[in-house]
């Protein structure tokens, strides 16, 4: 049952669900309160305690106690009631001036907020609310454990010990003063069972609810909470040794240092997991739990899923598809994490394997392995009854999943979903890399003919189209078809922004833009002559469009939407104009430049078509032969965008930067693996000749200087068809 307002009681279908499964029993409805009845109880508990308020106390109570809506929530609240009543308690028959805190407190959370007030002020402000914290971040903590993380925190030691300073050999937060707050909150704690601990915390959900502490004090006490479980494993906090940094000029004066080494009498974890002879094992399920316990926030790196010991026990109580980690930035937790996804299917049923399913799969990597993930190496071989024969270890699988589709027309990876769409011949797969769990969850959409042989995607609309037919699908929860066009020698879309498309088929003397949801077009930009080519570009306000025309005339436009009276308007600005063809073929390089080259020739010509007309051209010569497809590559190099541009010859591949100067990457390769927006770093994939490796390389520019290095390398079971790529996501 939900005791929080902002539940819809809709949406669980609380009292049906209690009806079937108690059939004929009375129910008694709670209505909610109204005028009369909150004035009845708010007396009753005066009459109970024998108090009585003045006529202008009662005047101040009247706005609290009719009933209202304040930020969509029923008001009063059992809960508010009960607040309000304990502040009364502060009132003095005199008092002729309303407390403005008090009169704030409108709803149950504002009311909250003013008691935390009123606490800190008595008790200090760093001490109290980090009190709230650690219980709120902990799901409810023993006296000593609390006590134990306050005594760990330094800023609530300063807020204490502001002229002196306890002895050195017992360090701690004196235990008189949570008593004294634990009996100011009593009426809002509770005392239950959590991991056979005996544990404090709030009673009421509108108190664990309440997070009104700020992002930094929320990382700070996380820091601590998780120091204290995991002990000293990776970059964690010696809480035990931690020194005491002194702030206050006197009490350095005093102490004739700013650092202390200080005993704070911490009481020592126990082992995750006890080993009694003749019994099953024992896991300490409230120090995994805690570990466990809000996994996804990146307060600071996890570091205890380096460790074995957590690991090995963690695999006993949960599974390892449980760790909520796909979105975690930190790259070498997330290789490690693919490894231990790639394990899941051994140690989910044989949670014991862990250290030599690790071990086996880490082994032929040793030698590039990080330090902490090679520390955990050496733990699973310490703990490994069994050794992989070393002549004989086969290579391990890089793949952290793999599916049986069927025949595949074509692929893309959505950057900014973290979306991998398979366009098959009768249906679409969505595959959720960015989900909160490790394993993919998968959509089907099932299509409506087998007539679609290319896709393109933006935020939650995804084109599939050939060069007859033109399907829109708006995916995510309502999974609808939104817009579905039939045109003759379709040649080119392109999503612009908001649901609108742009669309352009050879023949035509005009390219359009719909509204997908509505099914209107928008927009229309004509042209003299017939078109024979299109192609566009991102760009920060829209799309640049490449249109030529039957007469060769290349006309550049620039298309961005607007929201005009909650409708969609687009807009058509001409930036250029190219009267004759500088190569058999082209590319846009970037919003302002466009690319021509013919292939097997070793130069190209720039044609910058926002600048000035002395400035139009620019030829680069004395490159490697030009292949015919020439793919462009978009990243980011300090939170500015660059491109280069990448082909293939006989014996390399050539990458040519924006800064005009080019390098070669030696090697047979028979394909750029195509990249999904723009990279964070400067990296290119490339698959080599036999298409069974995949290479990705990292390389930089710094004054025209060009280097790169060797960044990974996969080795693969079956040739490659298609493929796409994002550092960080690969298929």
């Amino acid at each position: 049952v939900s005791n929080a307002a902002t539940d819809k009681i809709q949406d669980f279908e609380i009292l049906e669900g209690l009806k079937s499964l108690f059939g004929d029993a009375t129910m008694i409805e709670i209505s909610e309160f109204d005028e009369s009845t909150a004035h009845q109880v708010f007396h009753s508990w005066l009459e109970r305690d024998q108090r009585r308020l003045t006529s202008l106390q009662m005047e101040w109570l009247k706005p609290k106690l009719t009933p209202r809506v304040e930020y969509g929530i029923e008001m009063p609240t059992p809960l508010f009631l009960s607040l309000i009543y304990e502040f009364t308690y502060t009132w003095h028959s005199f008092d002729d001036n309303l407390d403005s805190g008090f009169e704030k407190a409108k709803t149950t959370k504002s009311a909250i907020k003013y008691l935390y007030a009123r606490l800190s002020e008595k008790y200090g402000e760093v001490l109290f609310y980090r009190a709230m914290k650690y219980l709120k971040q902990a799901g409810g903590l023993s006296e000593t454990e609390l006590e134990d993380m306050l005594s760990a925190d330094n800023e609530v030691l300063h807020s204490v010990f502001v002229h002196y300073l306890p002895p050195t050999d017992v360090f701690r937060l004196p235990g008189t003063l949570w008593i004294r707050i634990r009996n100011d909150m009593s009426k809002y704690l509770v005392e239950k069972n959590v991991d056979n601990v005996p544990v404090i915390y709030f009673y009421h959900r509108s108190f664990q609810d309440y997070d009104e502490f700020g992002r930094d004090d929320t990382r700070k006490v996380e820091v601590i909470r998780r120091a204290y479980y995991a002990g000293n494993v990776g970059h964690f906090l010696n809480l035990h040794d931690l020194p005491f940094e002194i702030t206050s000029e006197k009490l350095i004066k005093m102490h004739r240092s700013s650092s202390l080494r200080v005993n704070r009498c911490l009481n020592r974890q126990q082992a995750y997991v006890k080993n009694i002879k003749g019994k099953d094992r024992i896991y300490n399920m409230r120090r995994i739990n805690q570990l466990f316990m809000h996994m996804s926030d990146l307060c600071c790196e996890p570091w205890f899923l380096y460790d074995y010991n957590f690991i090995s026990s963690y695999l006993h109580c949960y599974k390892i598809s449980d760790l909520r980690a796909s979105s975690w930035f930190y790259p070498t937790l997330r290789f490690l994490l693919t490894q231990y996804e790639a394990c899941s299917f051994v140690l989910d049923k044989h949670p014991d394997n862990f250290a030599f399913d690790l071990s086996a799969r880490l082994g032929s990597l040793v030698d590039i392995l990080p330090e902490i993930i090679f520390k955990l190496f050496y733990q699973c071989l310490s703990h490994c009854a069994l050794f992989m024969v070393e002549n004989e270890t086969p290579s391990p699988d890089l793949c952290m999943s793999k599916y049986v589709v069927g025949i595949v027309s074509t692929i893309g990876l959505d950057r900014d979903s973290g979306n991998l769409l398979v366009l098959l011949a009768e249906k679409l797969l969505s595959f959720h890399l960015e989900e909160f769990y490790l394993t993919s969850k998968i959509d089907e959409y099932e299509l409506p003919s087998k007539e679609f042989t290319s896709l393109k995607y933006s935020e939650s609309y995804i084109c599939l189209y050939s060069t007859k037919h033109l399907l829109v699908m708006q995916c995510g929860q309502s999974k609808k078809c939104v817009l579905k066009l039939s045109i003759e020698d379709l040649i080119h879309v392109e999503f612009i922004k908001m649901g609108t498309l742009l669309v352009c088929s050879k023949g035509s003397k005009l390219v359009k833009v719909w509204d997908c949801l509505k099914e209107t077009p928008i927009g229309q930009h004509p042209f003299d002559e017939a078109i024979i080519q299109c192609s566009t570009i991102k760009h920060d306000s829209g799309v640049v469009i490449k249109v030529t025309l039957e007469t060769g005339i290349t006309h550049y436009l620039l298309a961005n939407v607007t929201k005009s009276n909650e409708e969609n308007e687009v807009h058509f600005t001409h930036v250029g104009i190219l009267k004759e063809k500088l190569g058999n073929d082209s590319i846009l390089f970037n919003s302002e430049t466009d690319v021509y080259y013919t292939e097997h020739q070793t130069s190209i010509y720039l044609y910058h078509f926002n600048r000035s007309e002395n400035d139009h051209f620019k030829e680069i010569d004395n490159l490697p032969p030009m292949n015919g497809t020439v793919s462009l590559h978009n990243f980011f190099v300090n939170n500015k965008s660059d491109s280069a541009l990448i082909w293939l010859t006989v014996d390399s591949a050539v990458i040519l930067h924006s800064c005009g100067n080019h390098f070669n990457i030696c090697g047979e390769y028979y394909a750029v693996c195509r990249t999904t927006g723009t990279f964070v770093g400067e990296f290119v994939c490339l698959i080599n000749r036999s298409a069974l490796e995949i290479y990705i390389f990292e390389w930089k520019c710094e004054s025209g200087i060009h280097m790169y290095r060797l960044h990974a390398r996969f080795q693969l079971d079956n040739k490659i068809s298609h493929c796409v790529c994002n550092i960080g996501k690969s298929c």
